[in-house]
């Protein structure tokens, strides 16, 4: 199998000369990563390594592990296979880790192509999103709105345009319009997105209750009495230990109430310097604003669930970023499972915390 570059350009709103940026990328990465190759590599034994180190927050020695695993995948199976495309996303994922979001860029851009390749345009709604989250980071926002307009097409053809399953294209949308400060058409993605999961899945559900966090969120940015309805709604469904709950309460310096949600102390904590010293130093307290940008839901078997199907026993997976002021931090990935109605952070379940670069 192939892959054309002129077909990359006419479908992913690629010019010329980034296609072929892309490629010396490419290129530099592959050498790299058969300079790592070890005639002994195991692709799943190194898949593995790669998520313990992001555990640890090591993430030079998870890139590392990726190449290899790359490599390895590709002695195996060829330059242009489907198997790459798991190594290809992992490797891209460390390289957004380290904040190199040109390389992994080319990582992303090269799964898609393999899987546009060999399943067809309706069938990677989810690489174009995720390609489109690292042009948005990069500012590249024209590219990012022509992917994920893509991406929304497929999602609307395929499951209907009032399905959930859109909602993953305009969550995406919304995020591009909030980074640039087009806060209209982050609202009007936001409402659409809010009334179709409340339609499919009914006011209570938890996925309603992120879809209200993010509104409340979206108007407290513009100072706008709605904020504290939908902010409260959101509570009702979420509990207060939720991340957006937990980052409204520093917000609004109700440490006491964030350092419970955190477990950083009992009833009588207090407002006390060690308390915001204490919540500072944790990842919510550190970070001015998240982004939620991802979903990823499995249940407890650990296979991925679809939205239309969330079991209540499923854990939570947020992907996004930490932002302190206008500034990118770093990405993460969050994990939480629902307790007592309540989603309750997990421990080691940050692969990214918001420390300054």
């Amino acid at each position: 199998m192939t892959i054309r570059p002129h077909s990359t350009v006419r479908r992913s709103g690629m010019s010329r000369r980034q296609v072929v940026l892309m490629s010396l990328l490419g290129a530099l990465s592959l050498i790299t990563a058969l300079a790592f190759a070890q005639s002994g590599d195991d692709v799943e034994v190194l898949t593995k390594q790669v998520d313990q180190l992001l555990q640890q927050r090591s993430y030079a020695d998870a890139n590392t592990k990726a190449l290899r695993a790359l490599a390895a995948a590709e002695r195996q199976f060829g330059p242009d296979d489907q198997h790459l495309v798991a190594p290809l996303n992992k490797l891209a994922w460390t390289y957004r880790f380290l904040g190199r979001y040109d390389q992994s860029g080319v990582m992303y851009q090269r799964g898609l192509a393999i899987n546009e390749e060999a399943l067809g345009p309706d069938s990677v709604a989810t690489d174009r999103e995720t390609l489109a989250d690292i042009y948005r980071i990069q500012g590249r926002y024209g590219d990012a709105e022509q992917l994920l307009n893509l991406a929304l097409a497929t999602r609307e053809k395929i499951s209907g345009p009032e399905s959930v399953d859109a909602c993953l294209s305009l969550s995406y949308l919304a995020a591009v319009y909030e980074t640039q400060g087009r806060y209209a058409d982050a609202e009007f993605f936001r409402k659409r997105c809010l009334d179709i999961r409340e339609k499919a899945l009914g006011p209570n559900h938890v996925i309603v209750g992120q879809s209200l966090h993010e509104l409340a969120r979206l108007y407290r940015k513009l100072g706008r009495a709605e904020a504290t309805s939908f902010y409260n709604r959101a509570v009702a469904i979420s509990g207060p230990n939720h991340p957006e709950a937990i980052l409204a309460a520093i917000a609004a310096g109700e440490y006491e109430k964030a350092a419970r949600a955190l477990g950083l102390g009992g009833p009588g904590v207090g407002n006390s310097d060690a308390v915001v010293q204490q919540i500072r130093r944790t990842f919510f307290g550190q970070a001015t604003d998240l982004r939620w940008t991802g979903y990823r839901y499995t249940d407890q078997t650990g296979i991925n669930s679809r939205v239309g199907s969330f079991p209540t026993t499923t854990d939570l997976l947020l992907v996004g970023e930490a932002v302190h002021g206008n500034r990118l931090w770093q990405p993460f990935v969050a994990g939480m499972l629902p307790e007592g109605g309540e989603w309750k952070l997990r421990s080691n379940v940050l692969l990214g915390l918001a420390w300054k670069q």
